[in-house]
């Protein structure tokens, strides 16, 4: 009997195993408390969309404190500048907020067509300027300072054609991809047979932050594709961390999980769970009863796959799951108890 129980126990701790959510997904990790903002590299590219146009990428960071996080996203708080040796501003634009709000590291991109009054003087000293918008008005009348960083160091990328533009900056967004998808913990990037290339949620934010990508590098992206979600919510949270919903969450940067569930979810890791934890007890089964154990398993078993597989929350996927599990252990009892 105390075997019976211990098999019973052992099926048990095995569906909680897989029902209760992954870890290595876990839309709750906190980013490192770190104060910004801060600009990483400026890179300027010219025959984009158009000969003898400009645009400039900068790569920037604006992690916070969890103590001085804004509770607006950062297109209403920080925008991104461009000037000359004058500050005389060529160019302005927000950033877009996709991941924690918009409060990690990211891209903002300004474009500026041939011939345009502010278009910049080429390999002229000029400046990337990022800052925050003022945020209330102090007891003297004035606005306070708000958080600010610039750099004069400049990455000039003379080409020859937009051909050659195009095959530069579809490498350096793929490499940005990857880390800022490594450092957000996002499938940014996707391996296909003709080559690595952006991913939907990557499509969604490269296409938002640099103007005219896909039609410029239209190599790094894939022929067919599906609208992407938004990760950002309509409403910040209280803290610094992950904001995607669970249900959009790719377990892992691989990809994997969306050859199961389009979109890539957590929830197809645990479906496979479900699965070899099912097969696992009806081999057992049917090893030495031979009674159509087998059908029996996979037939209950269905029903948690079919809750993960829904989009069910998952405390609904851990009372079914425990649910199927006693019950395939009590009727192996009772067959065993038989024999």
């Amino acid at each position: 009997m105390k075997k019976k129980l211990l098999a019973l126990l052992s099926a048990v701790a095995l569906m909680l195993t897989f029902a209760l959510p992954v870890l290595a997904a876990d839309p709750t990790v906190m980013l490192p408390d770190i104060s910004g903002p801060t600009i990483n590299s400026v890179d300027v590219y010219e025959h984009y969309l158009a000969d003898n146009d400009t645009l400039v990428v900068v790569n920037c960071d604006v992690e916070y404190t969890v103590a001085n996080l804004p509770t607006l996203t950062i297109d209403q708080t920080f925008l991104g500048r461009f000037t000359d040796n004058l500050s005389i501003e060529l160019g302005a634009v927000t950033p877009y907020p996709y991941y924690n709000s918009g409060y990690s590291k990211g891209v903002f991109a300004i474009y500026w067509p041939y011939l345009a009054s502010n278009q910049p003087v080429w390999n002229s000293a000029c400046s990337a300027k990022f800052q925050g918008v003022p945020t209330g008005v102090s007891w003297n009348g004035t606005y306070a300072t708000p958080p600010y960083t610039s750099s004069p160091t400049l990455n000039w990328h003379t080409t020859g054609s937009m051909s050659t533009t195009s095959t530069l900056l579809g490498a350096n967004v793929i490499f940005w991809a990857t880390s800022l998808g490594n450092t957000w913990h996002i499938a940014l990037t996707t391996v296909t047979p003709s080559g690595t290339k952006l991913s939907s949620y990557g499509e969604q934010y490269f296409v938002s932050a640099i103007p005219g990508l896909r039609t410029a590098c239209p190599q790094i992206f894939m022929a067919t594709s599906y609208i992407p979600q938004v990760v950002y919510p309509l409403t910040p949270s209280p803290t610094p961390g992950v904001t995607a919903p669970a249900a959009l969450w790719p377990f892992d940067t691989t990809g994997i999980a969306s050859w199961f569930i389009p979109g890539g979810s957590d929830a197809a890791l645990r479906m496979i769970g479900f699965m070899v934890l099912m097969c696992f007890i009806a081999f057992a089964a049917t090893a030495k009863s031979g009674r159509g154990d087998l059908a029996m398993m996979l037939i209950v078993g269905s029903i948690p796959m079919a809750c993960a597989m829904g989009g069910l929350p998952m405390q609904v996927v851990f009372v079914v799951g425990l649910l199927c599990a006693l019950v395939i252990g009590f009727v192996l009892i009772l067959q065993r108890g038989a024999v």
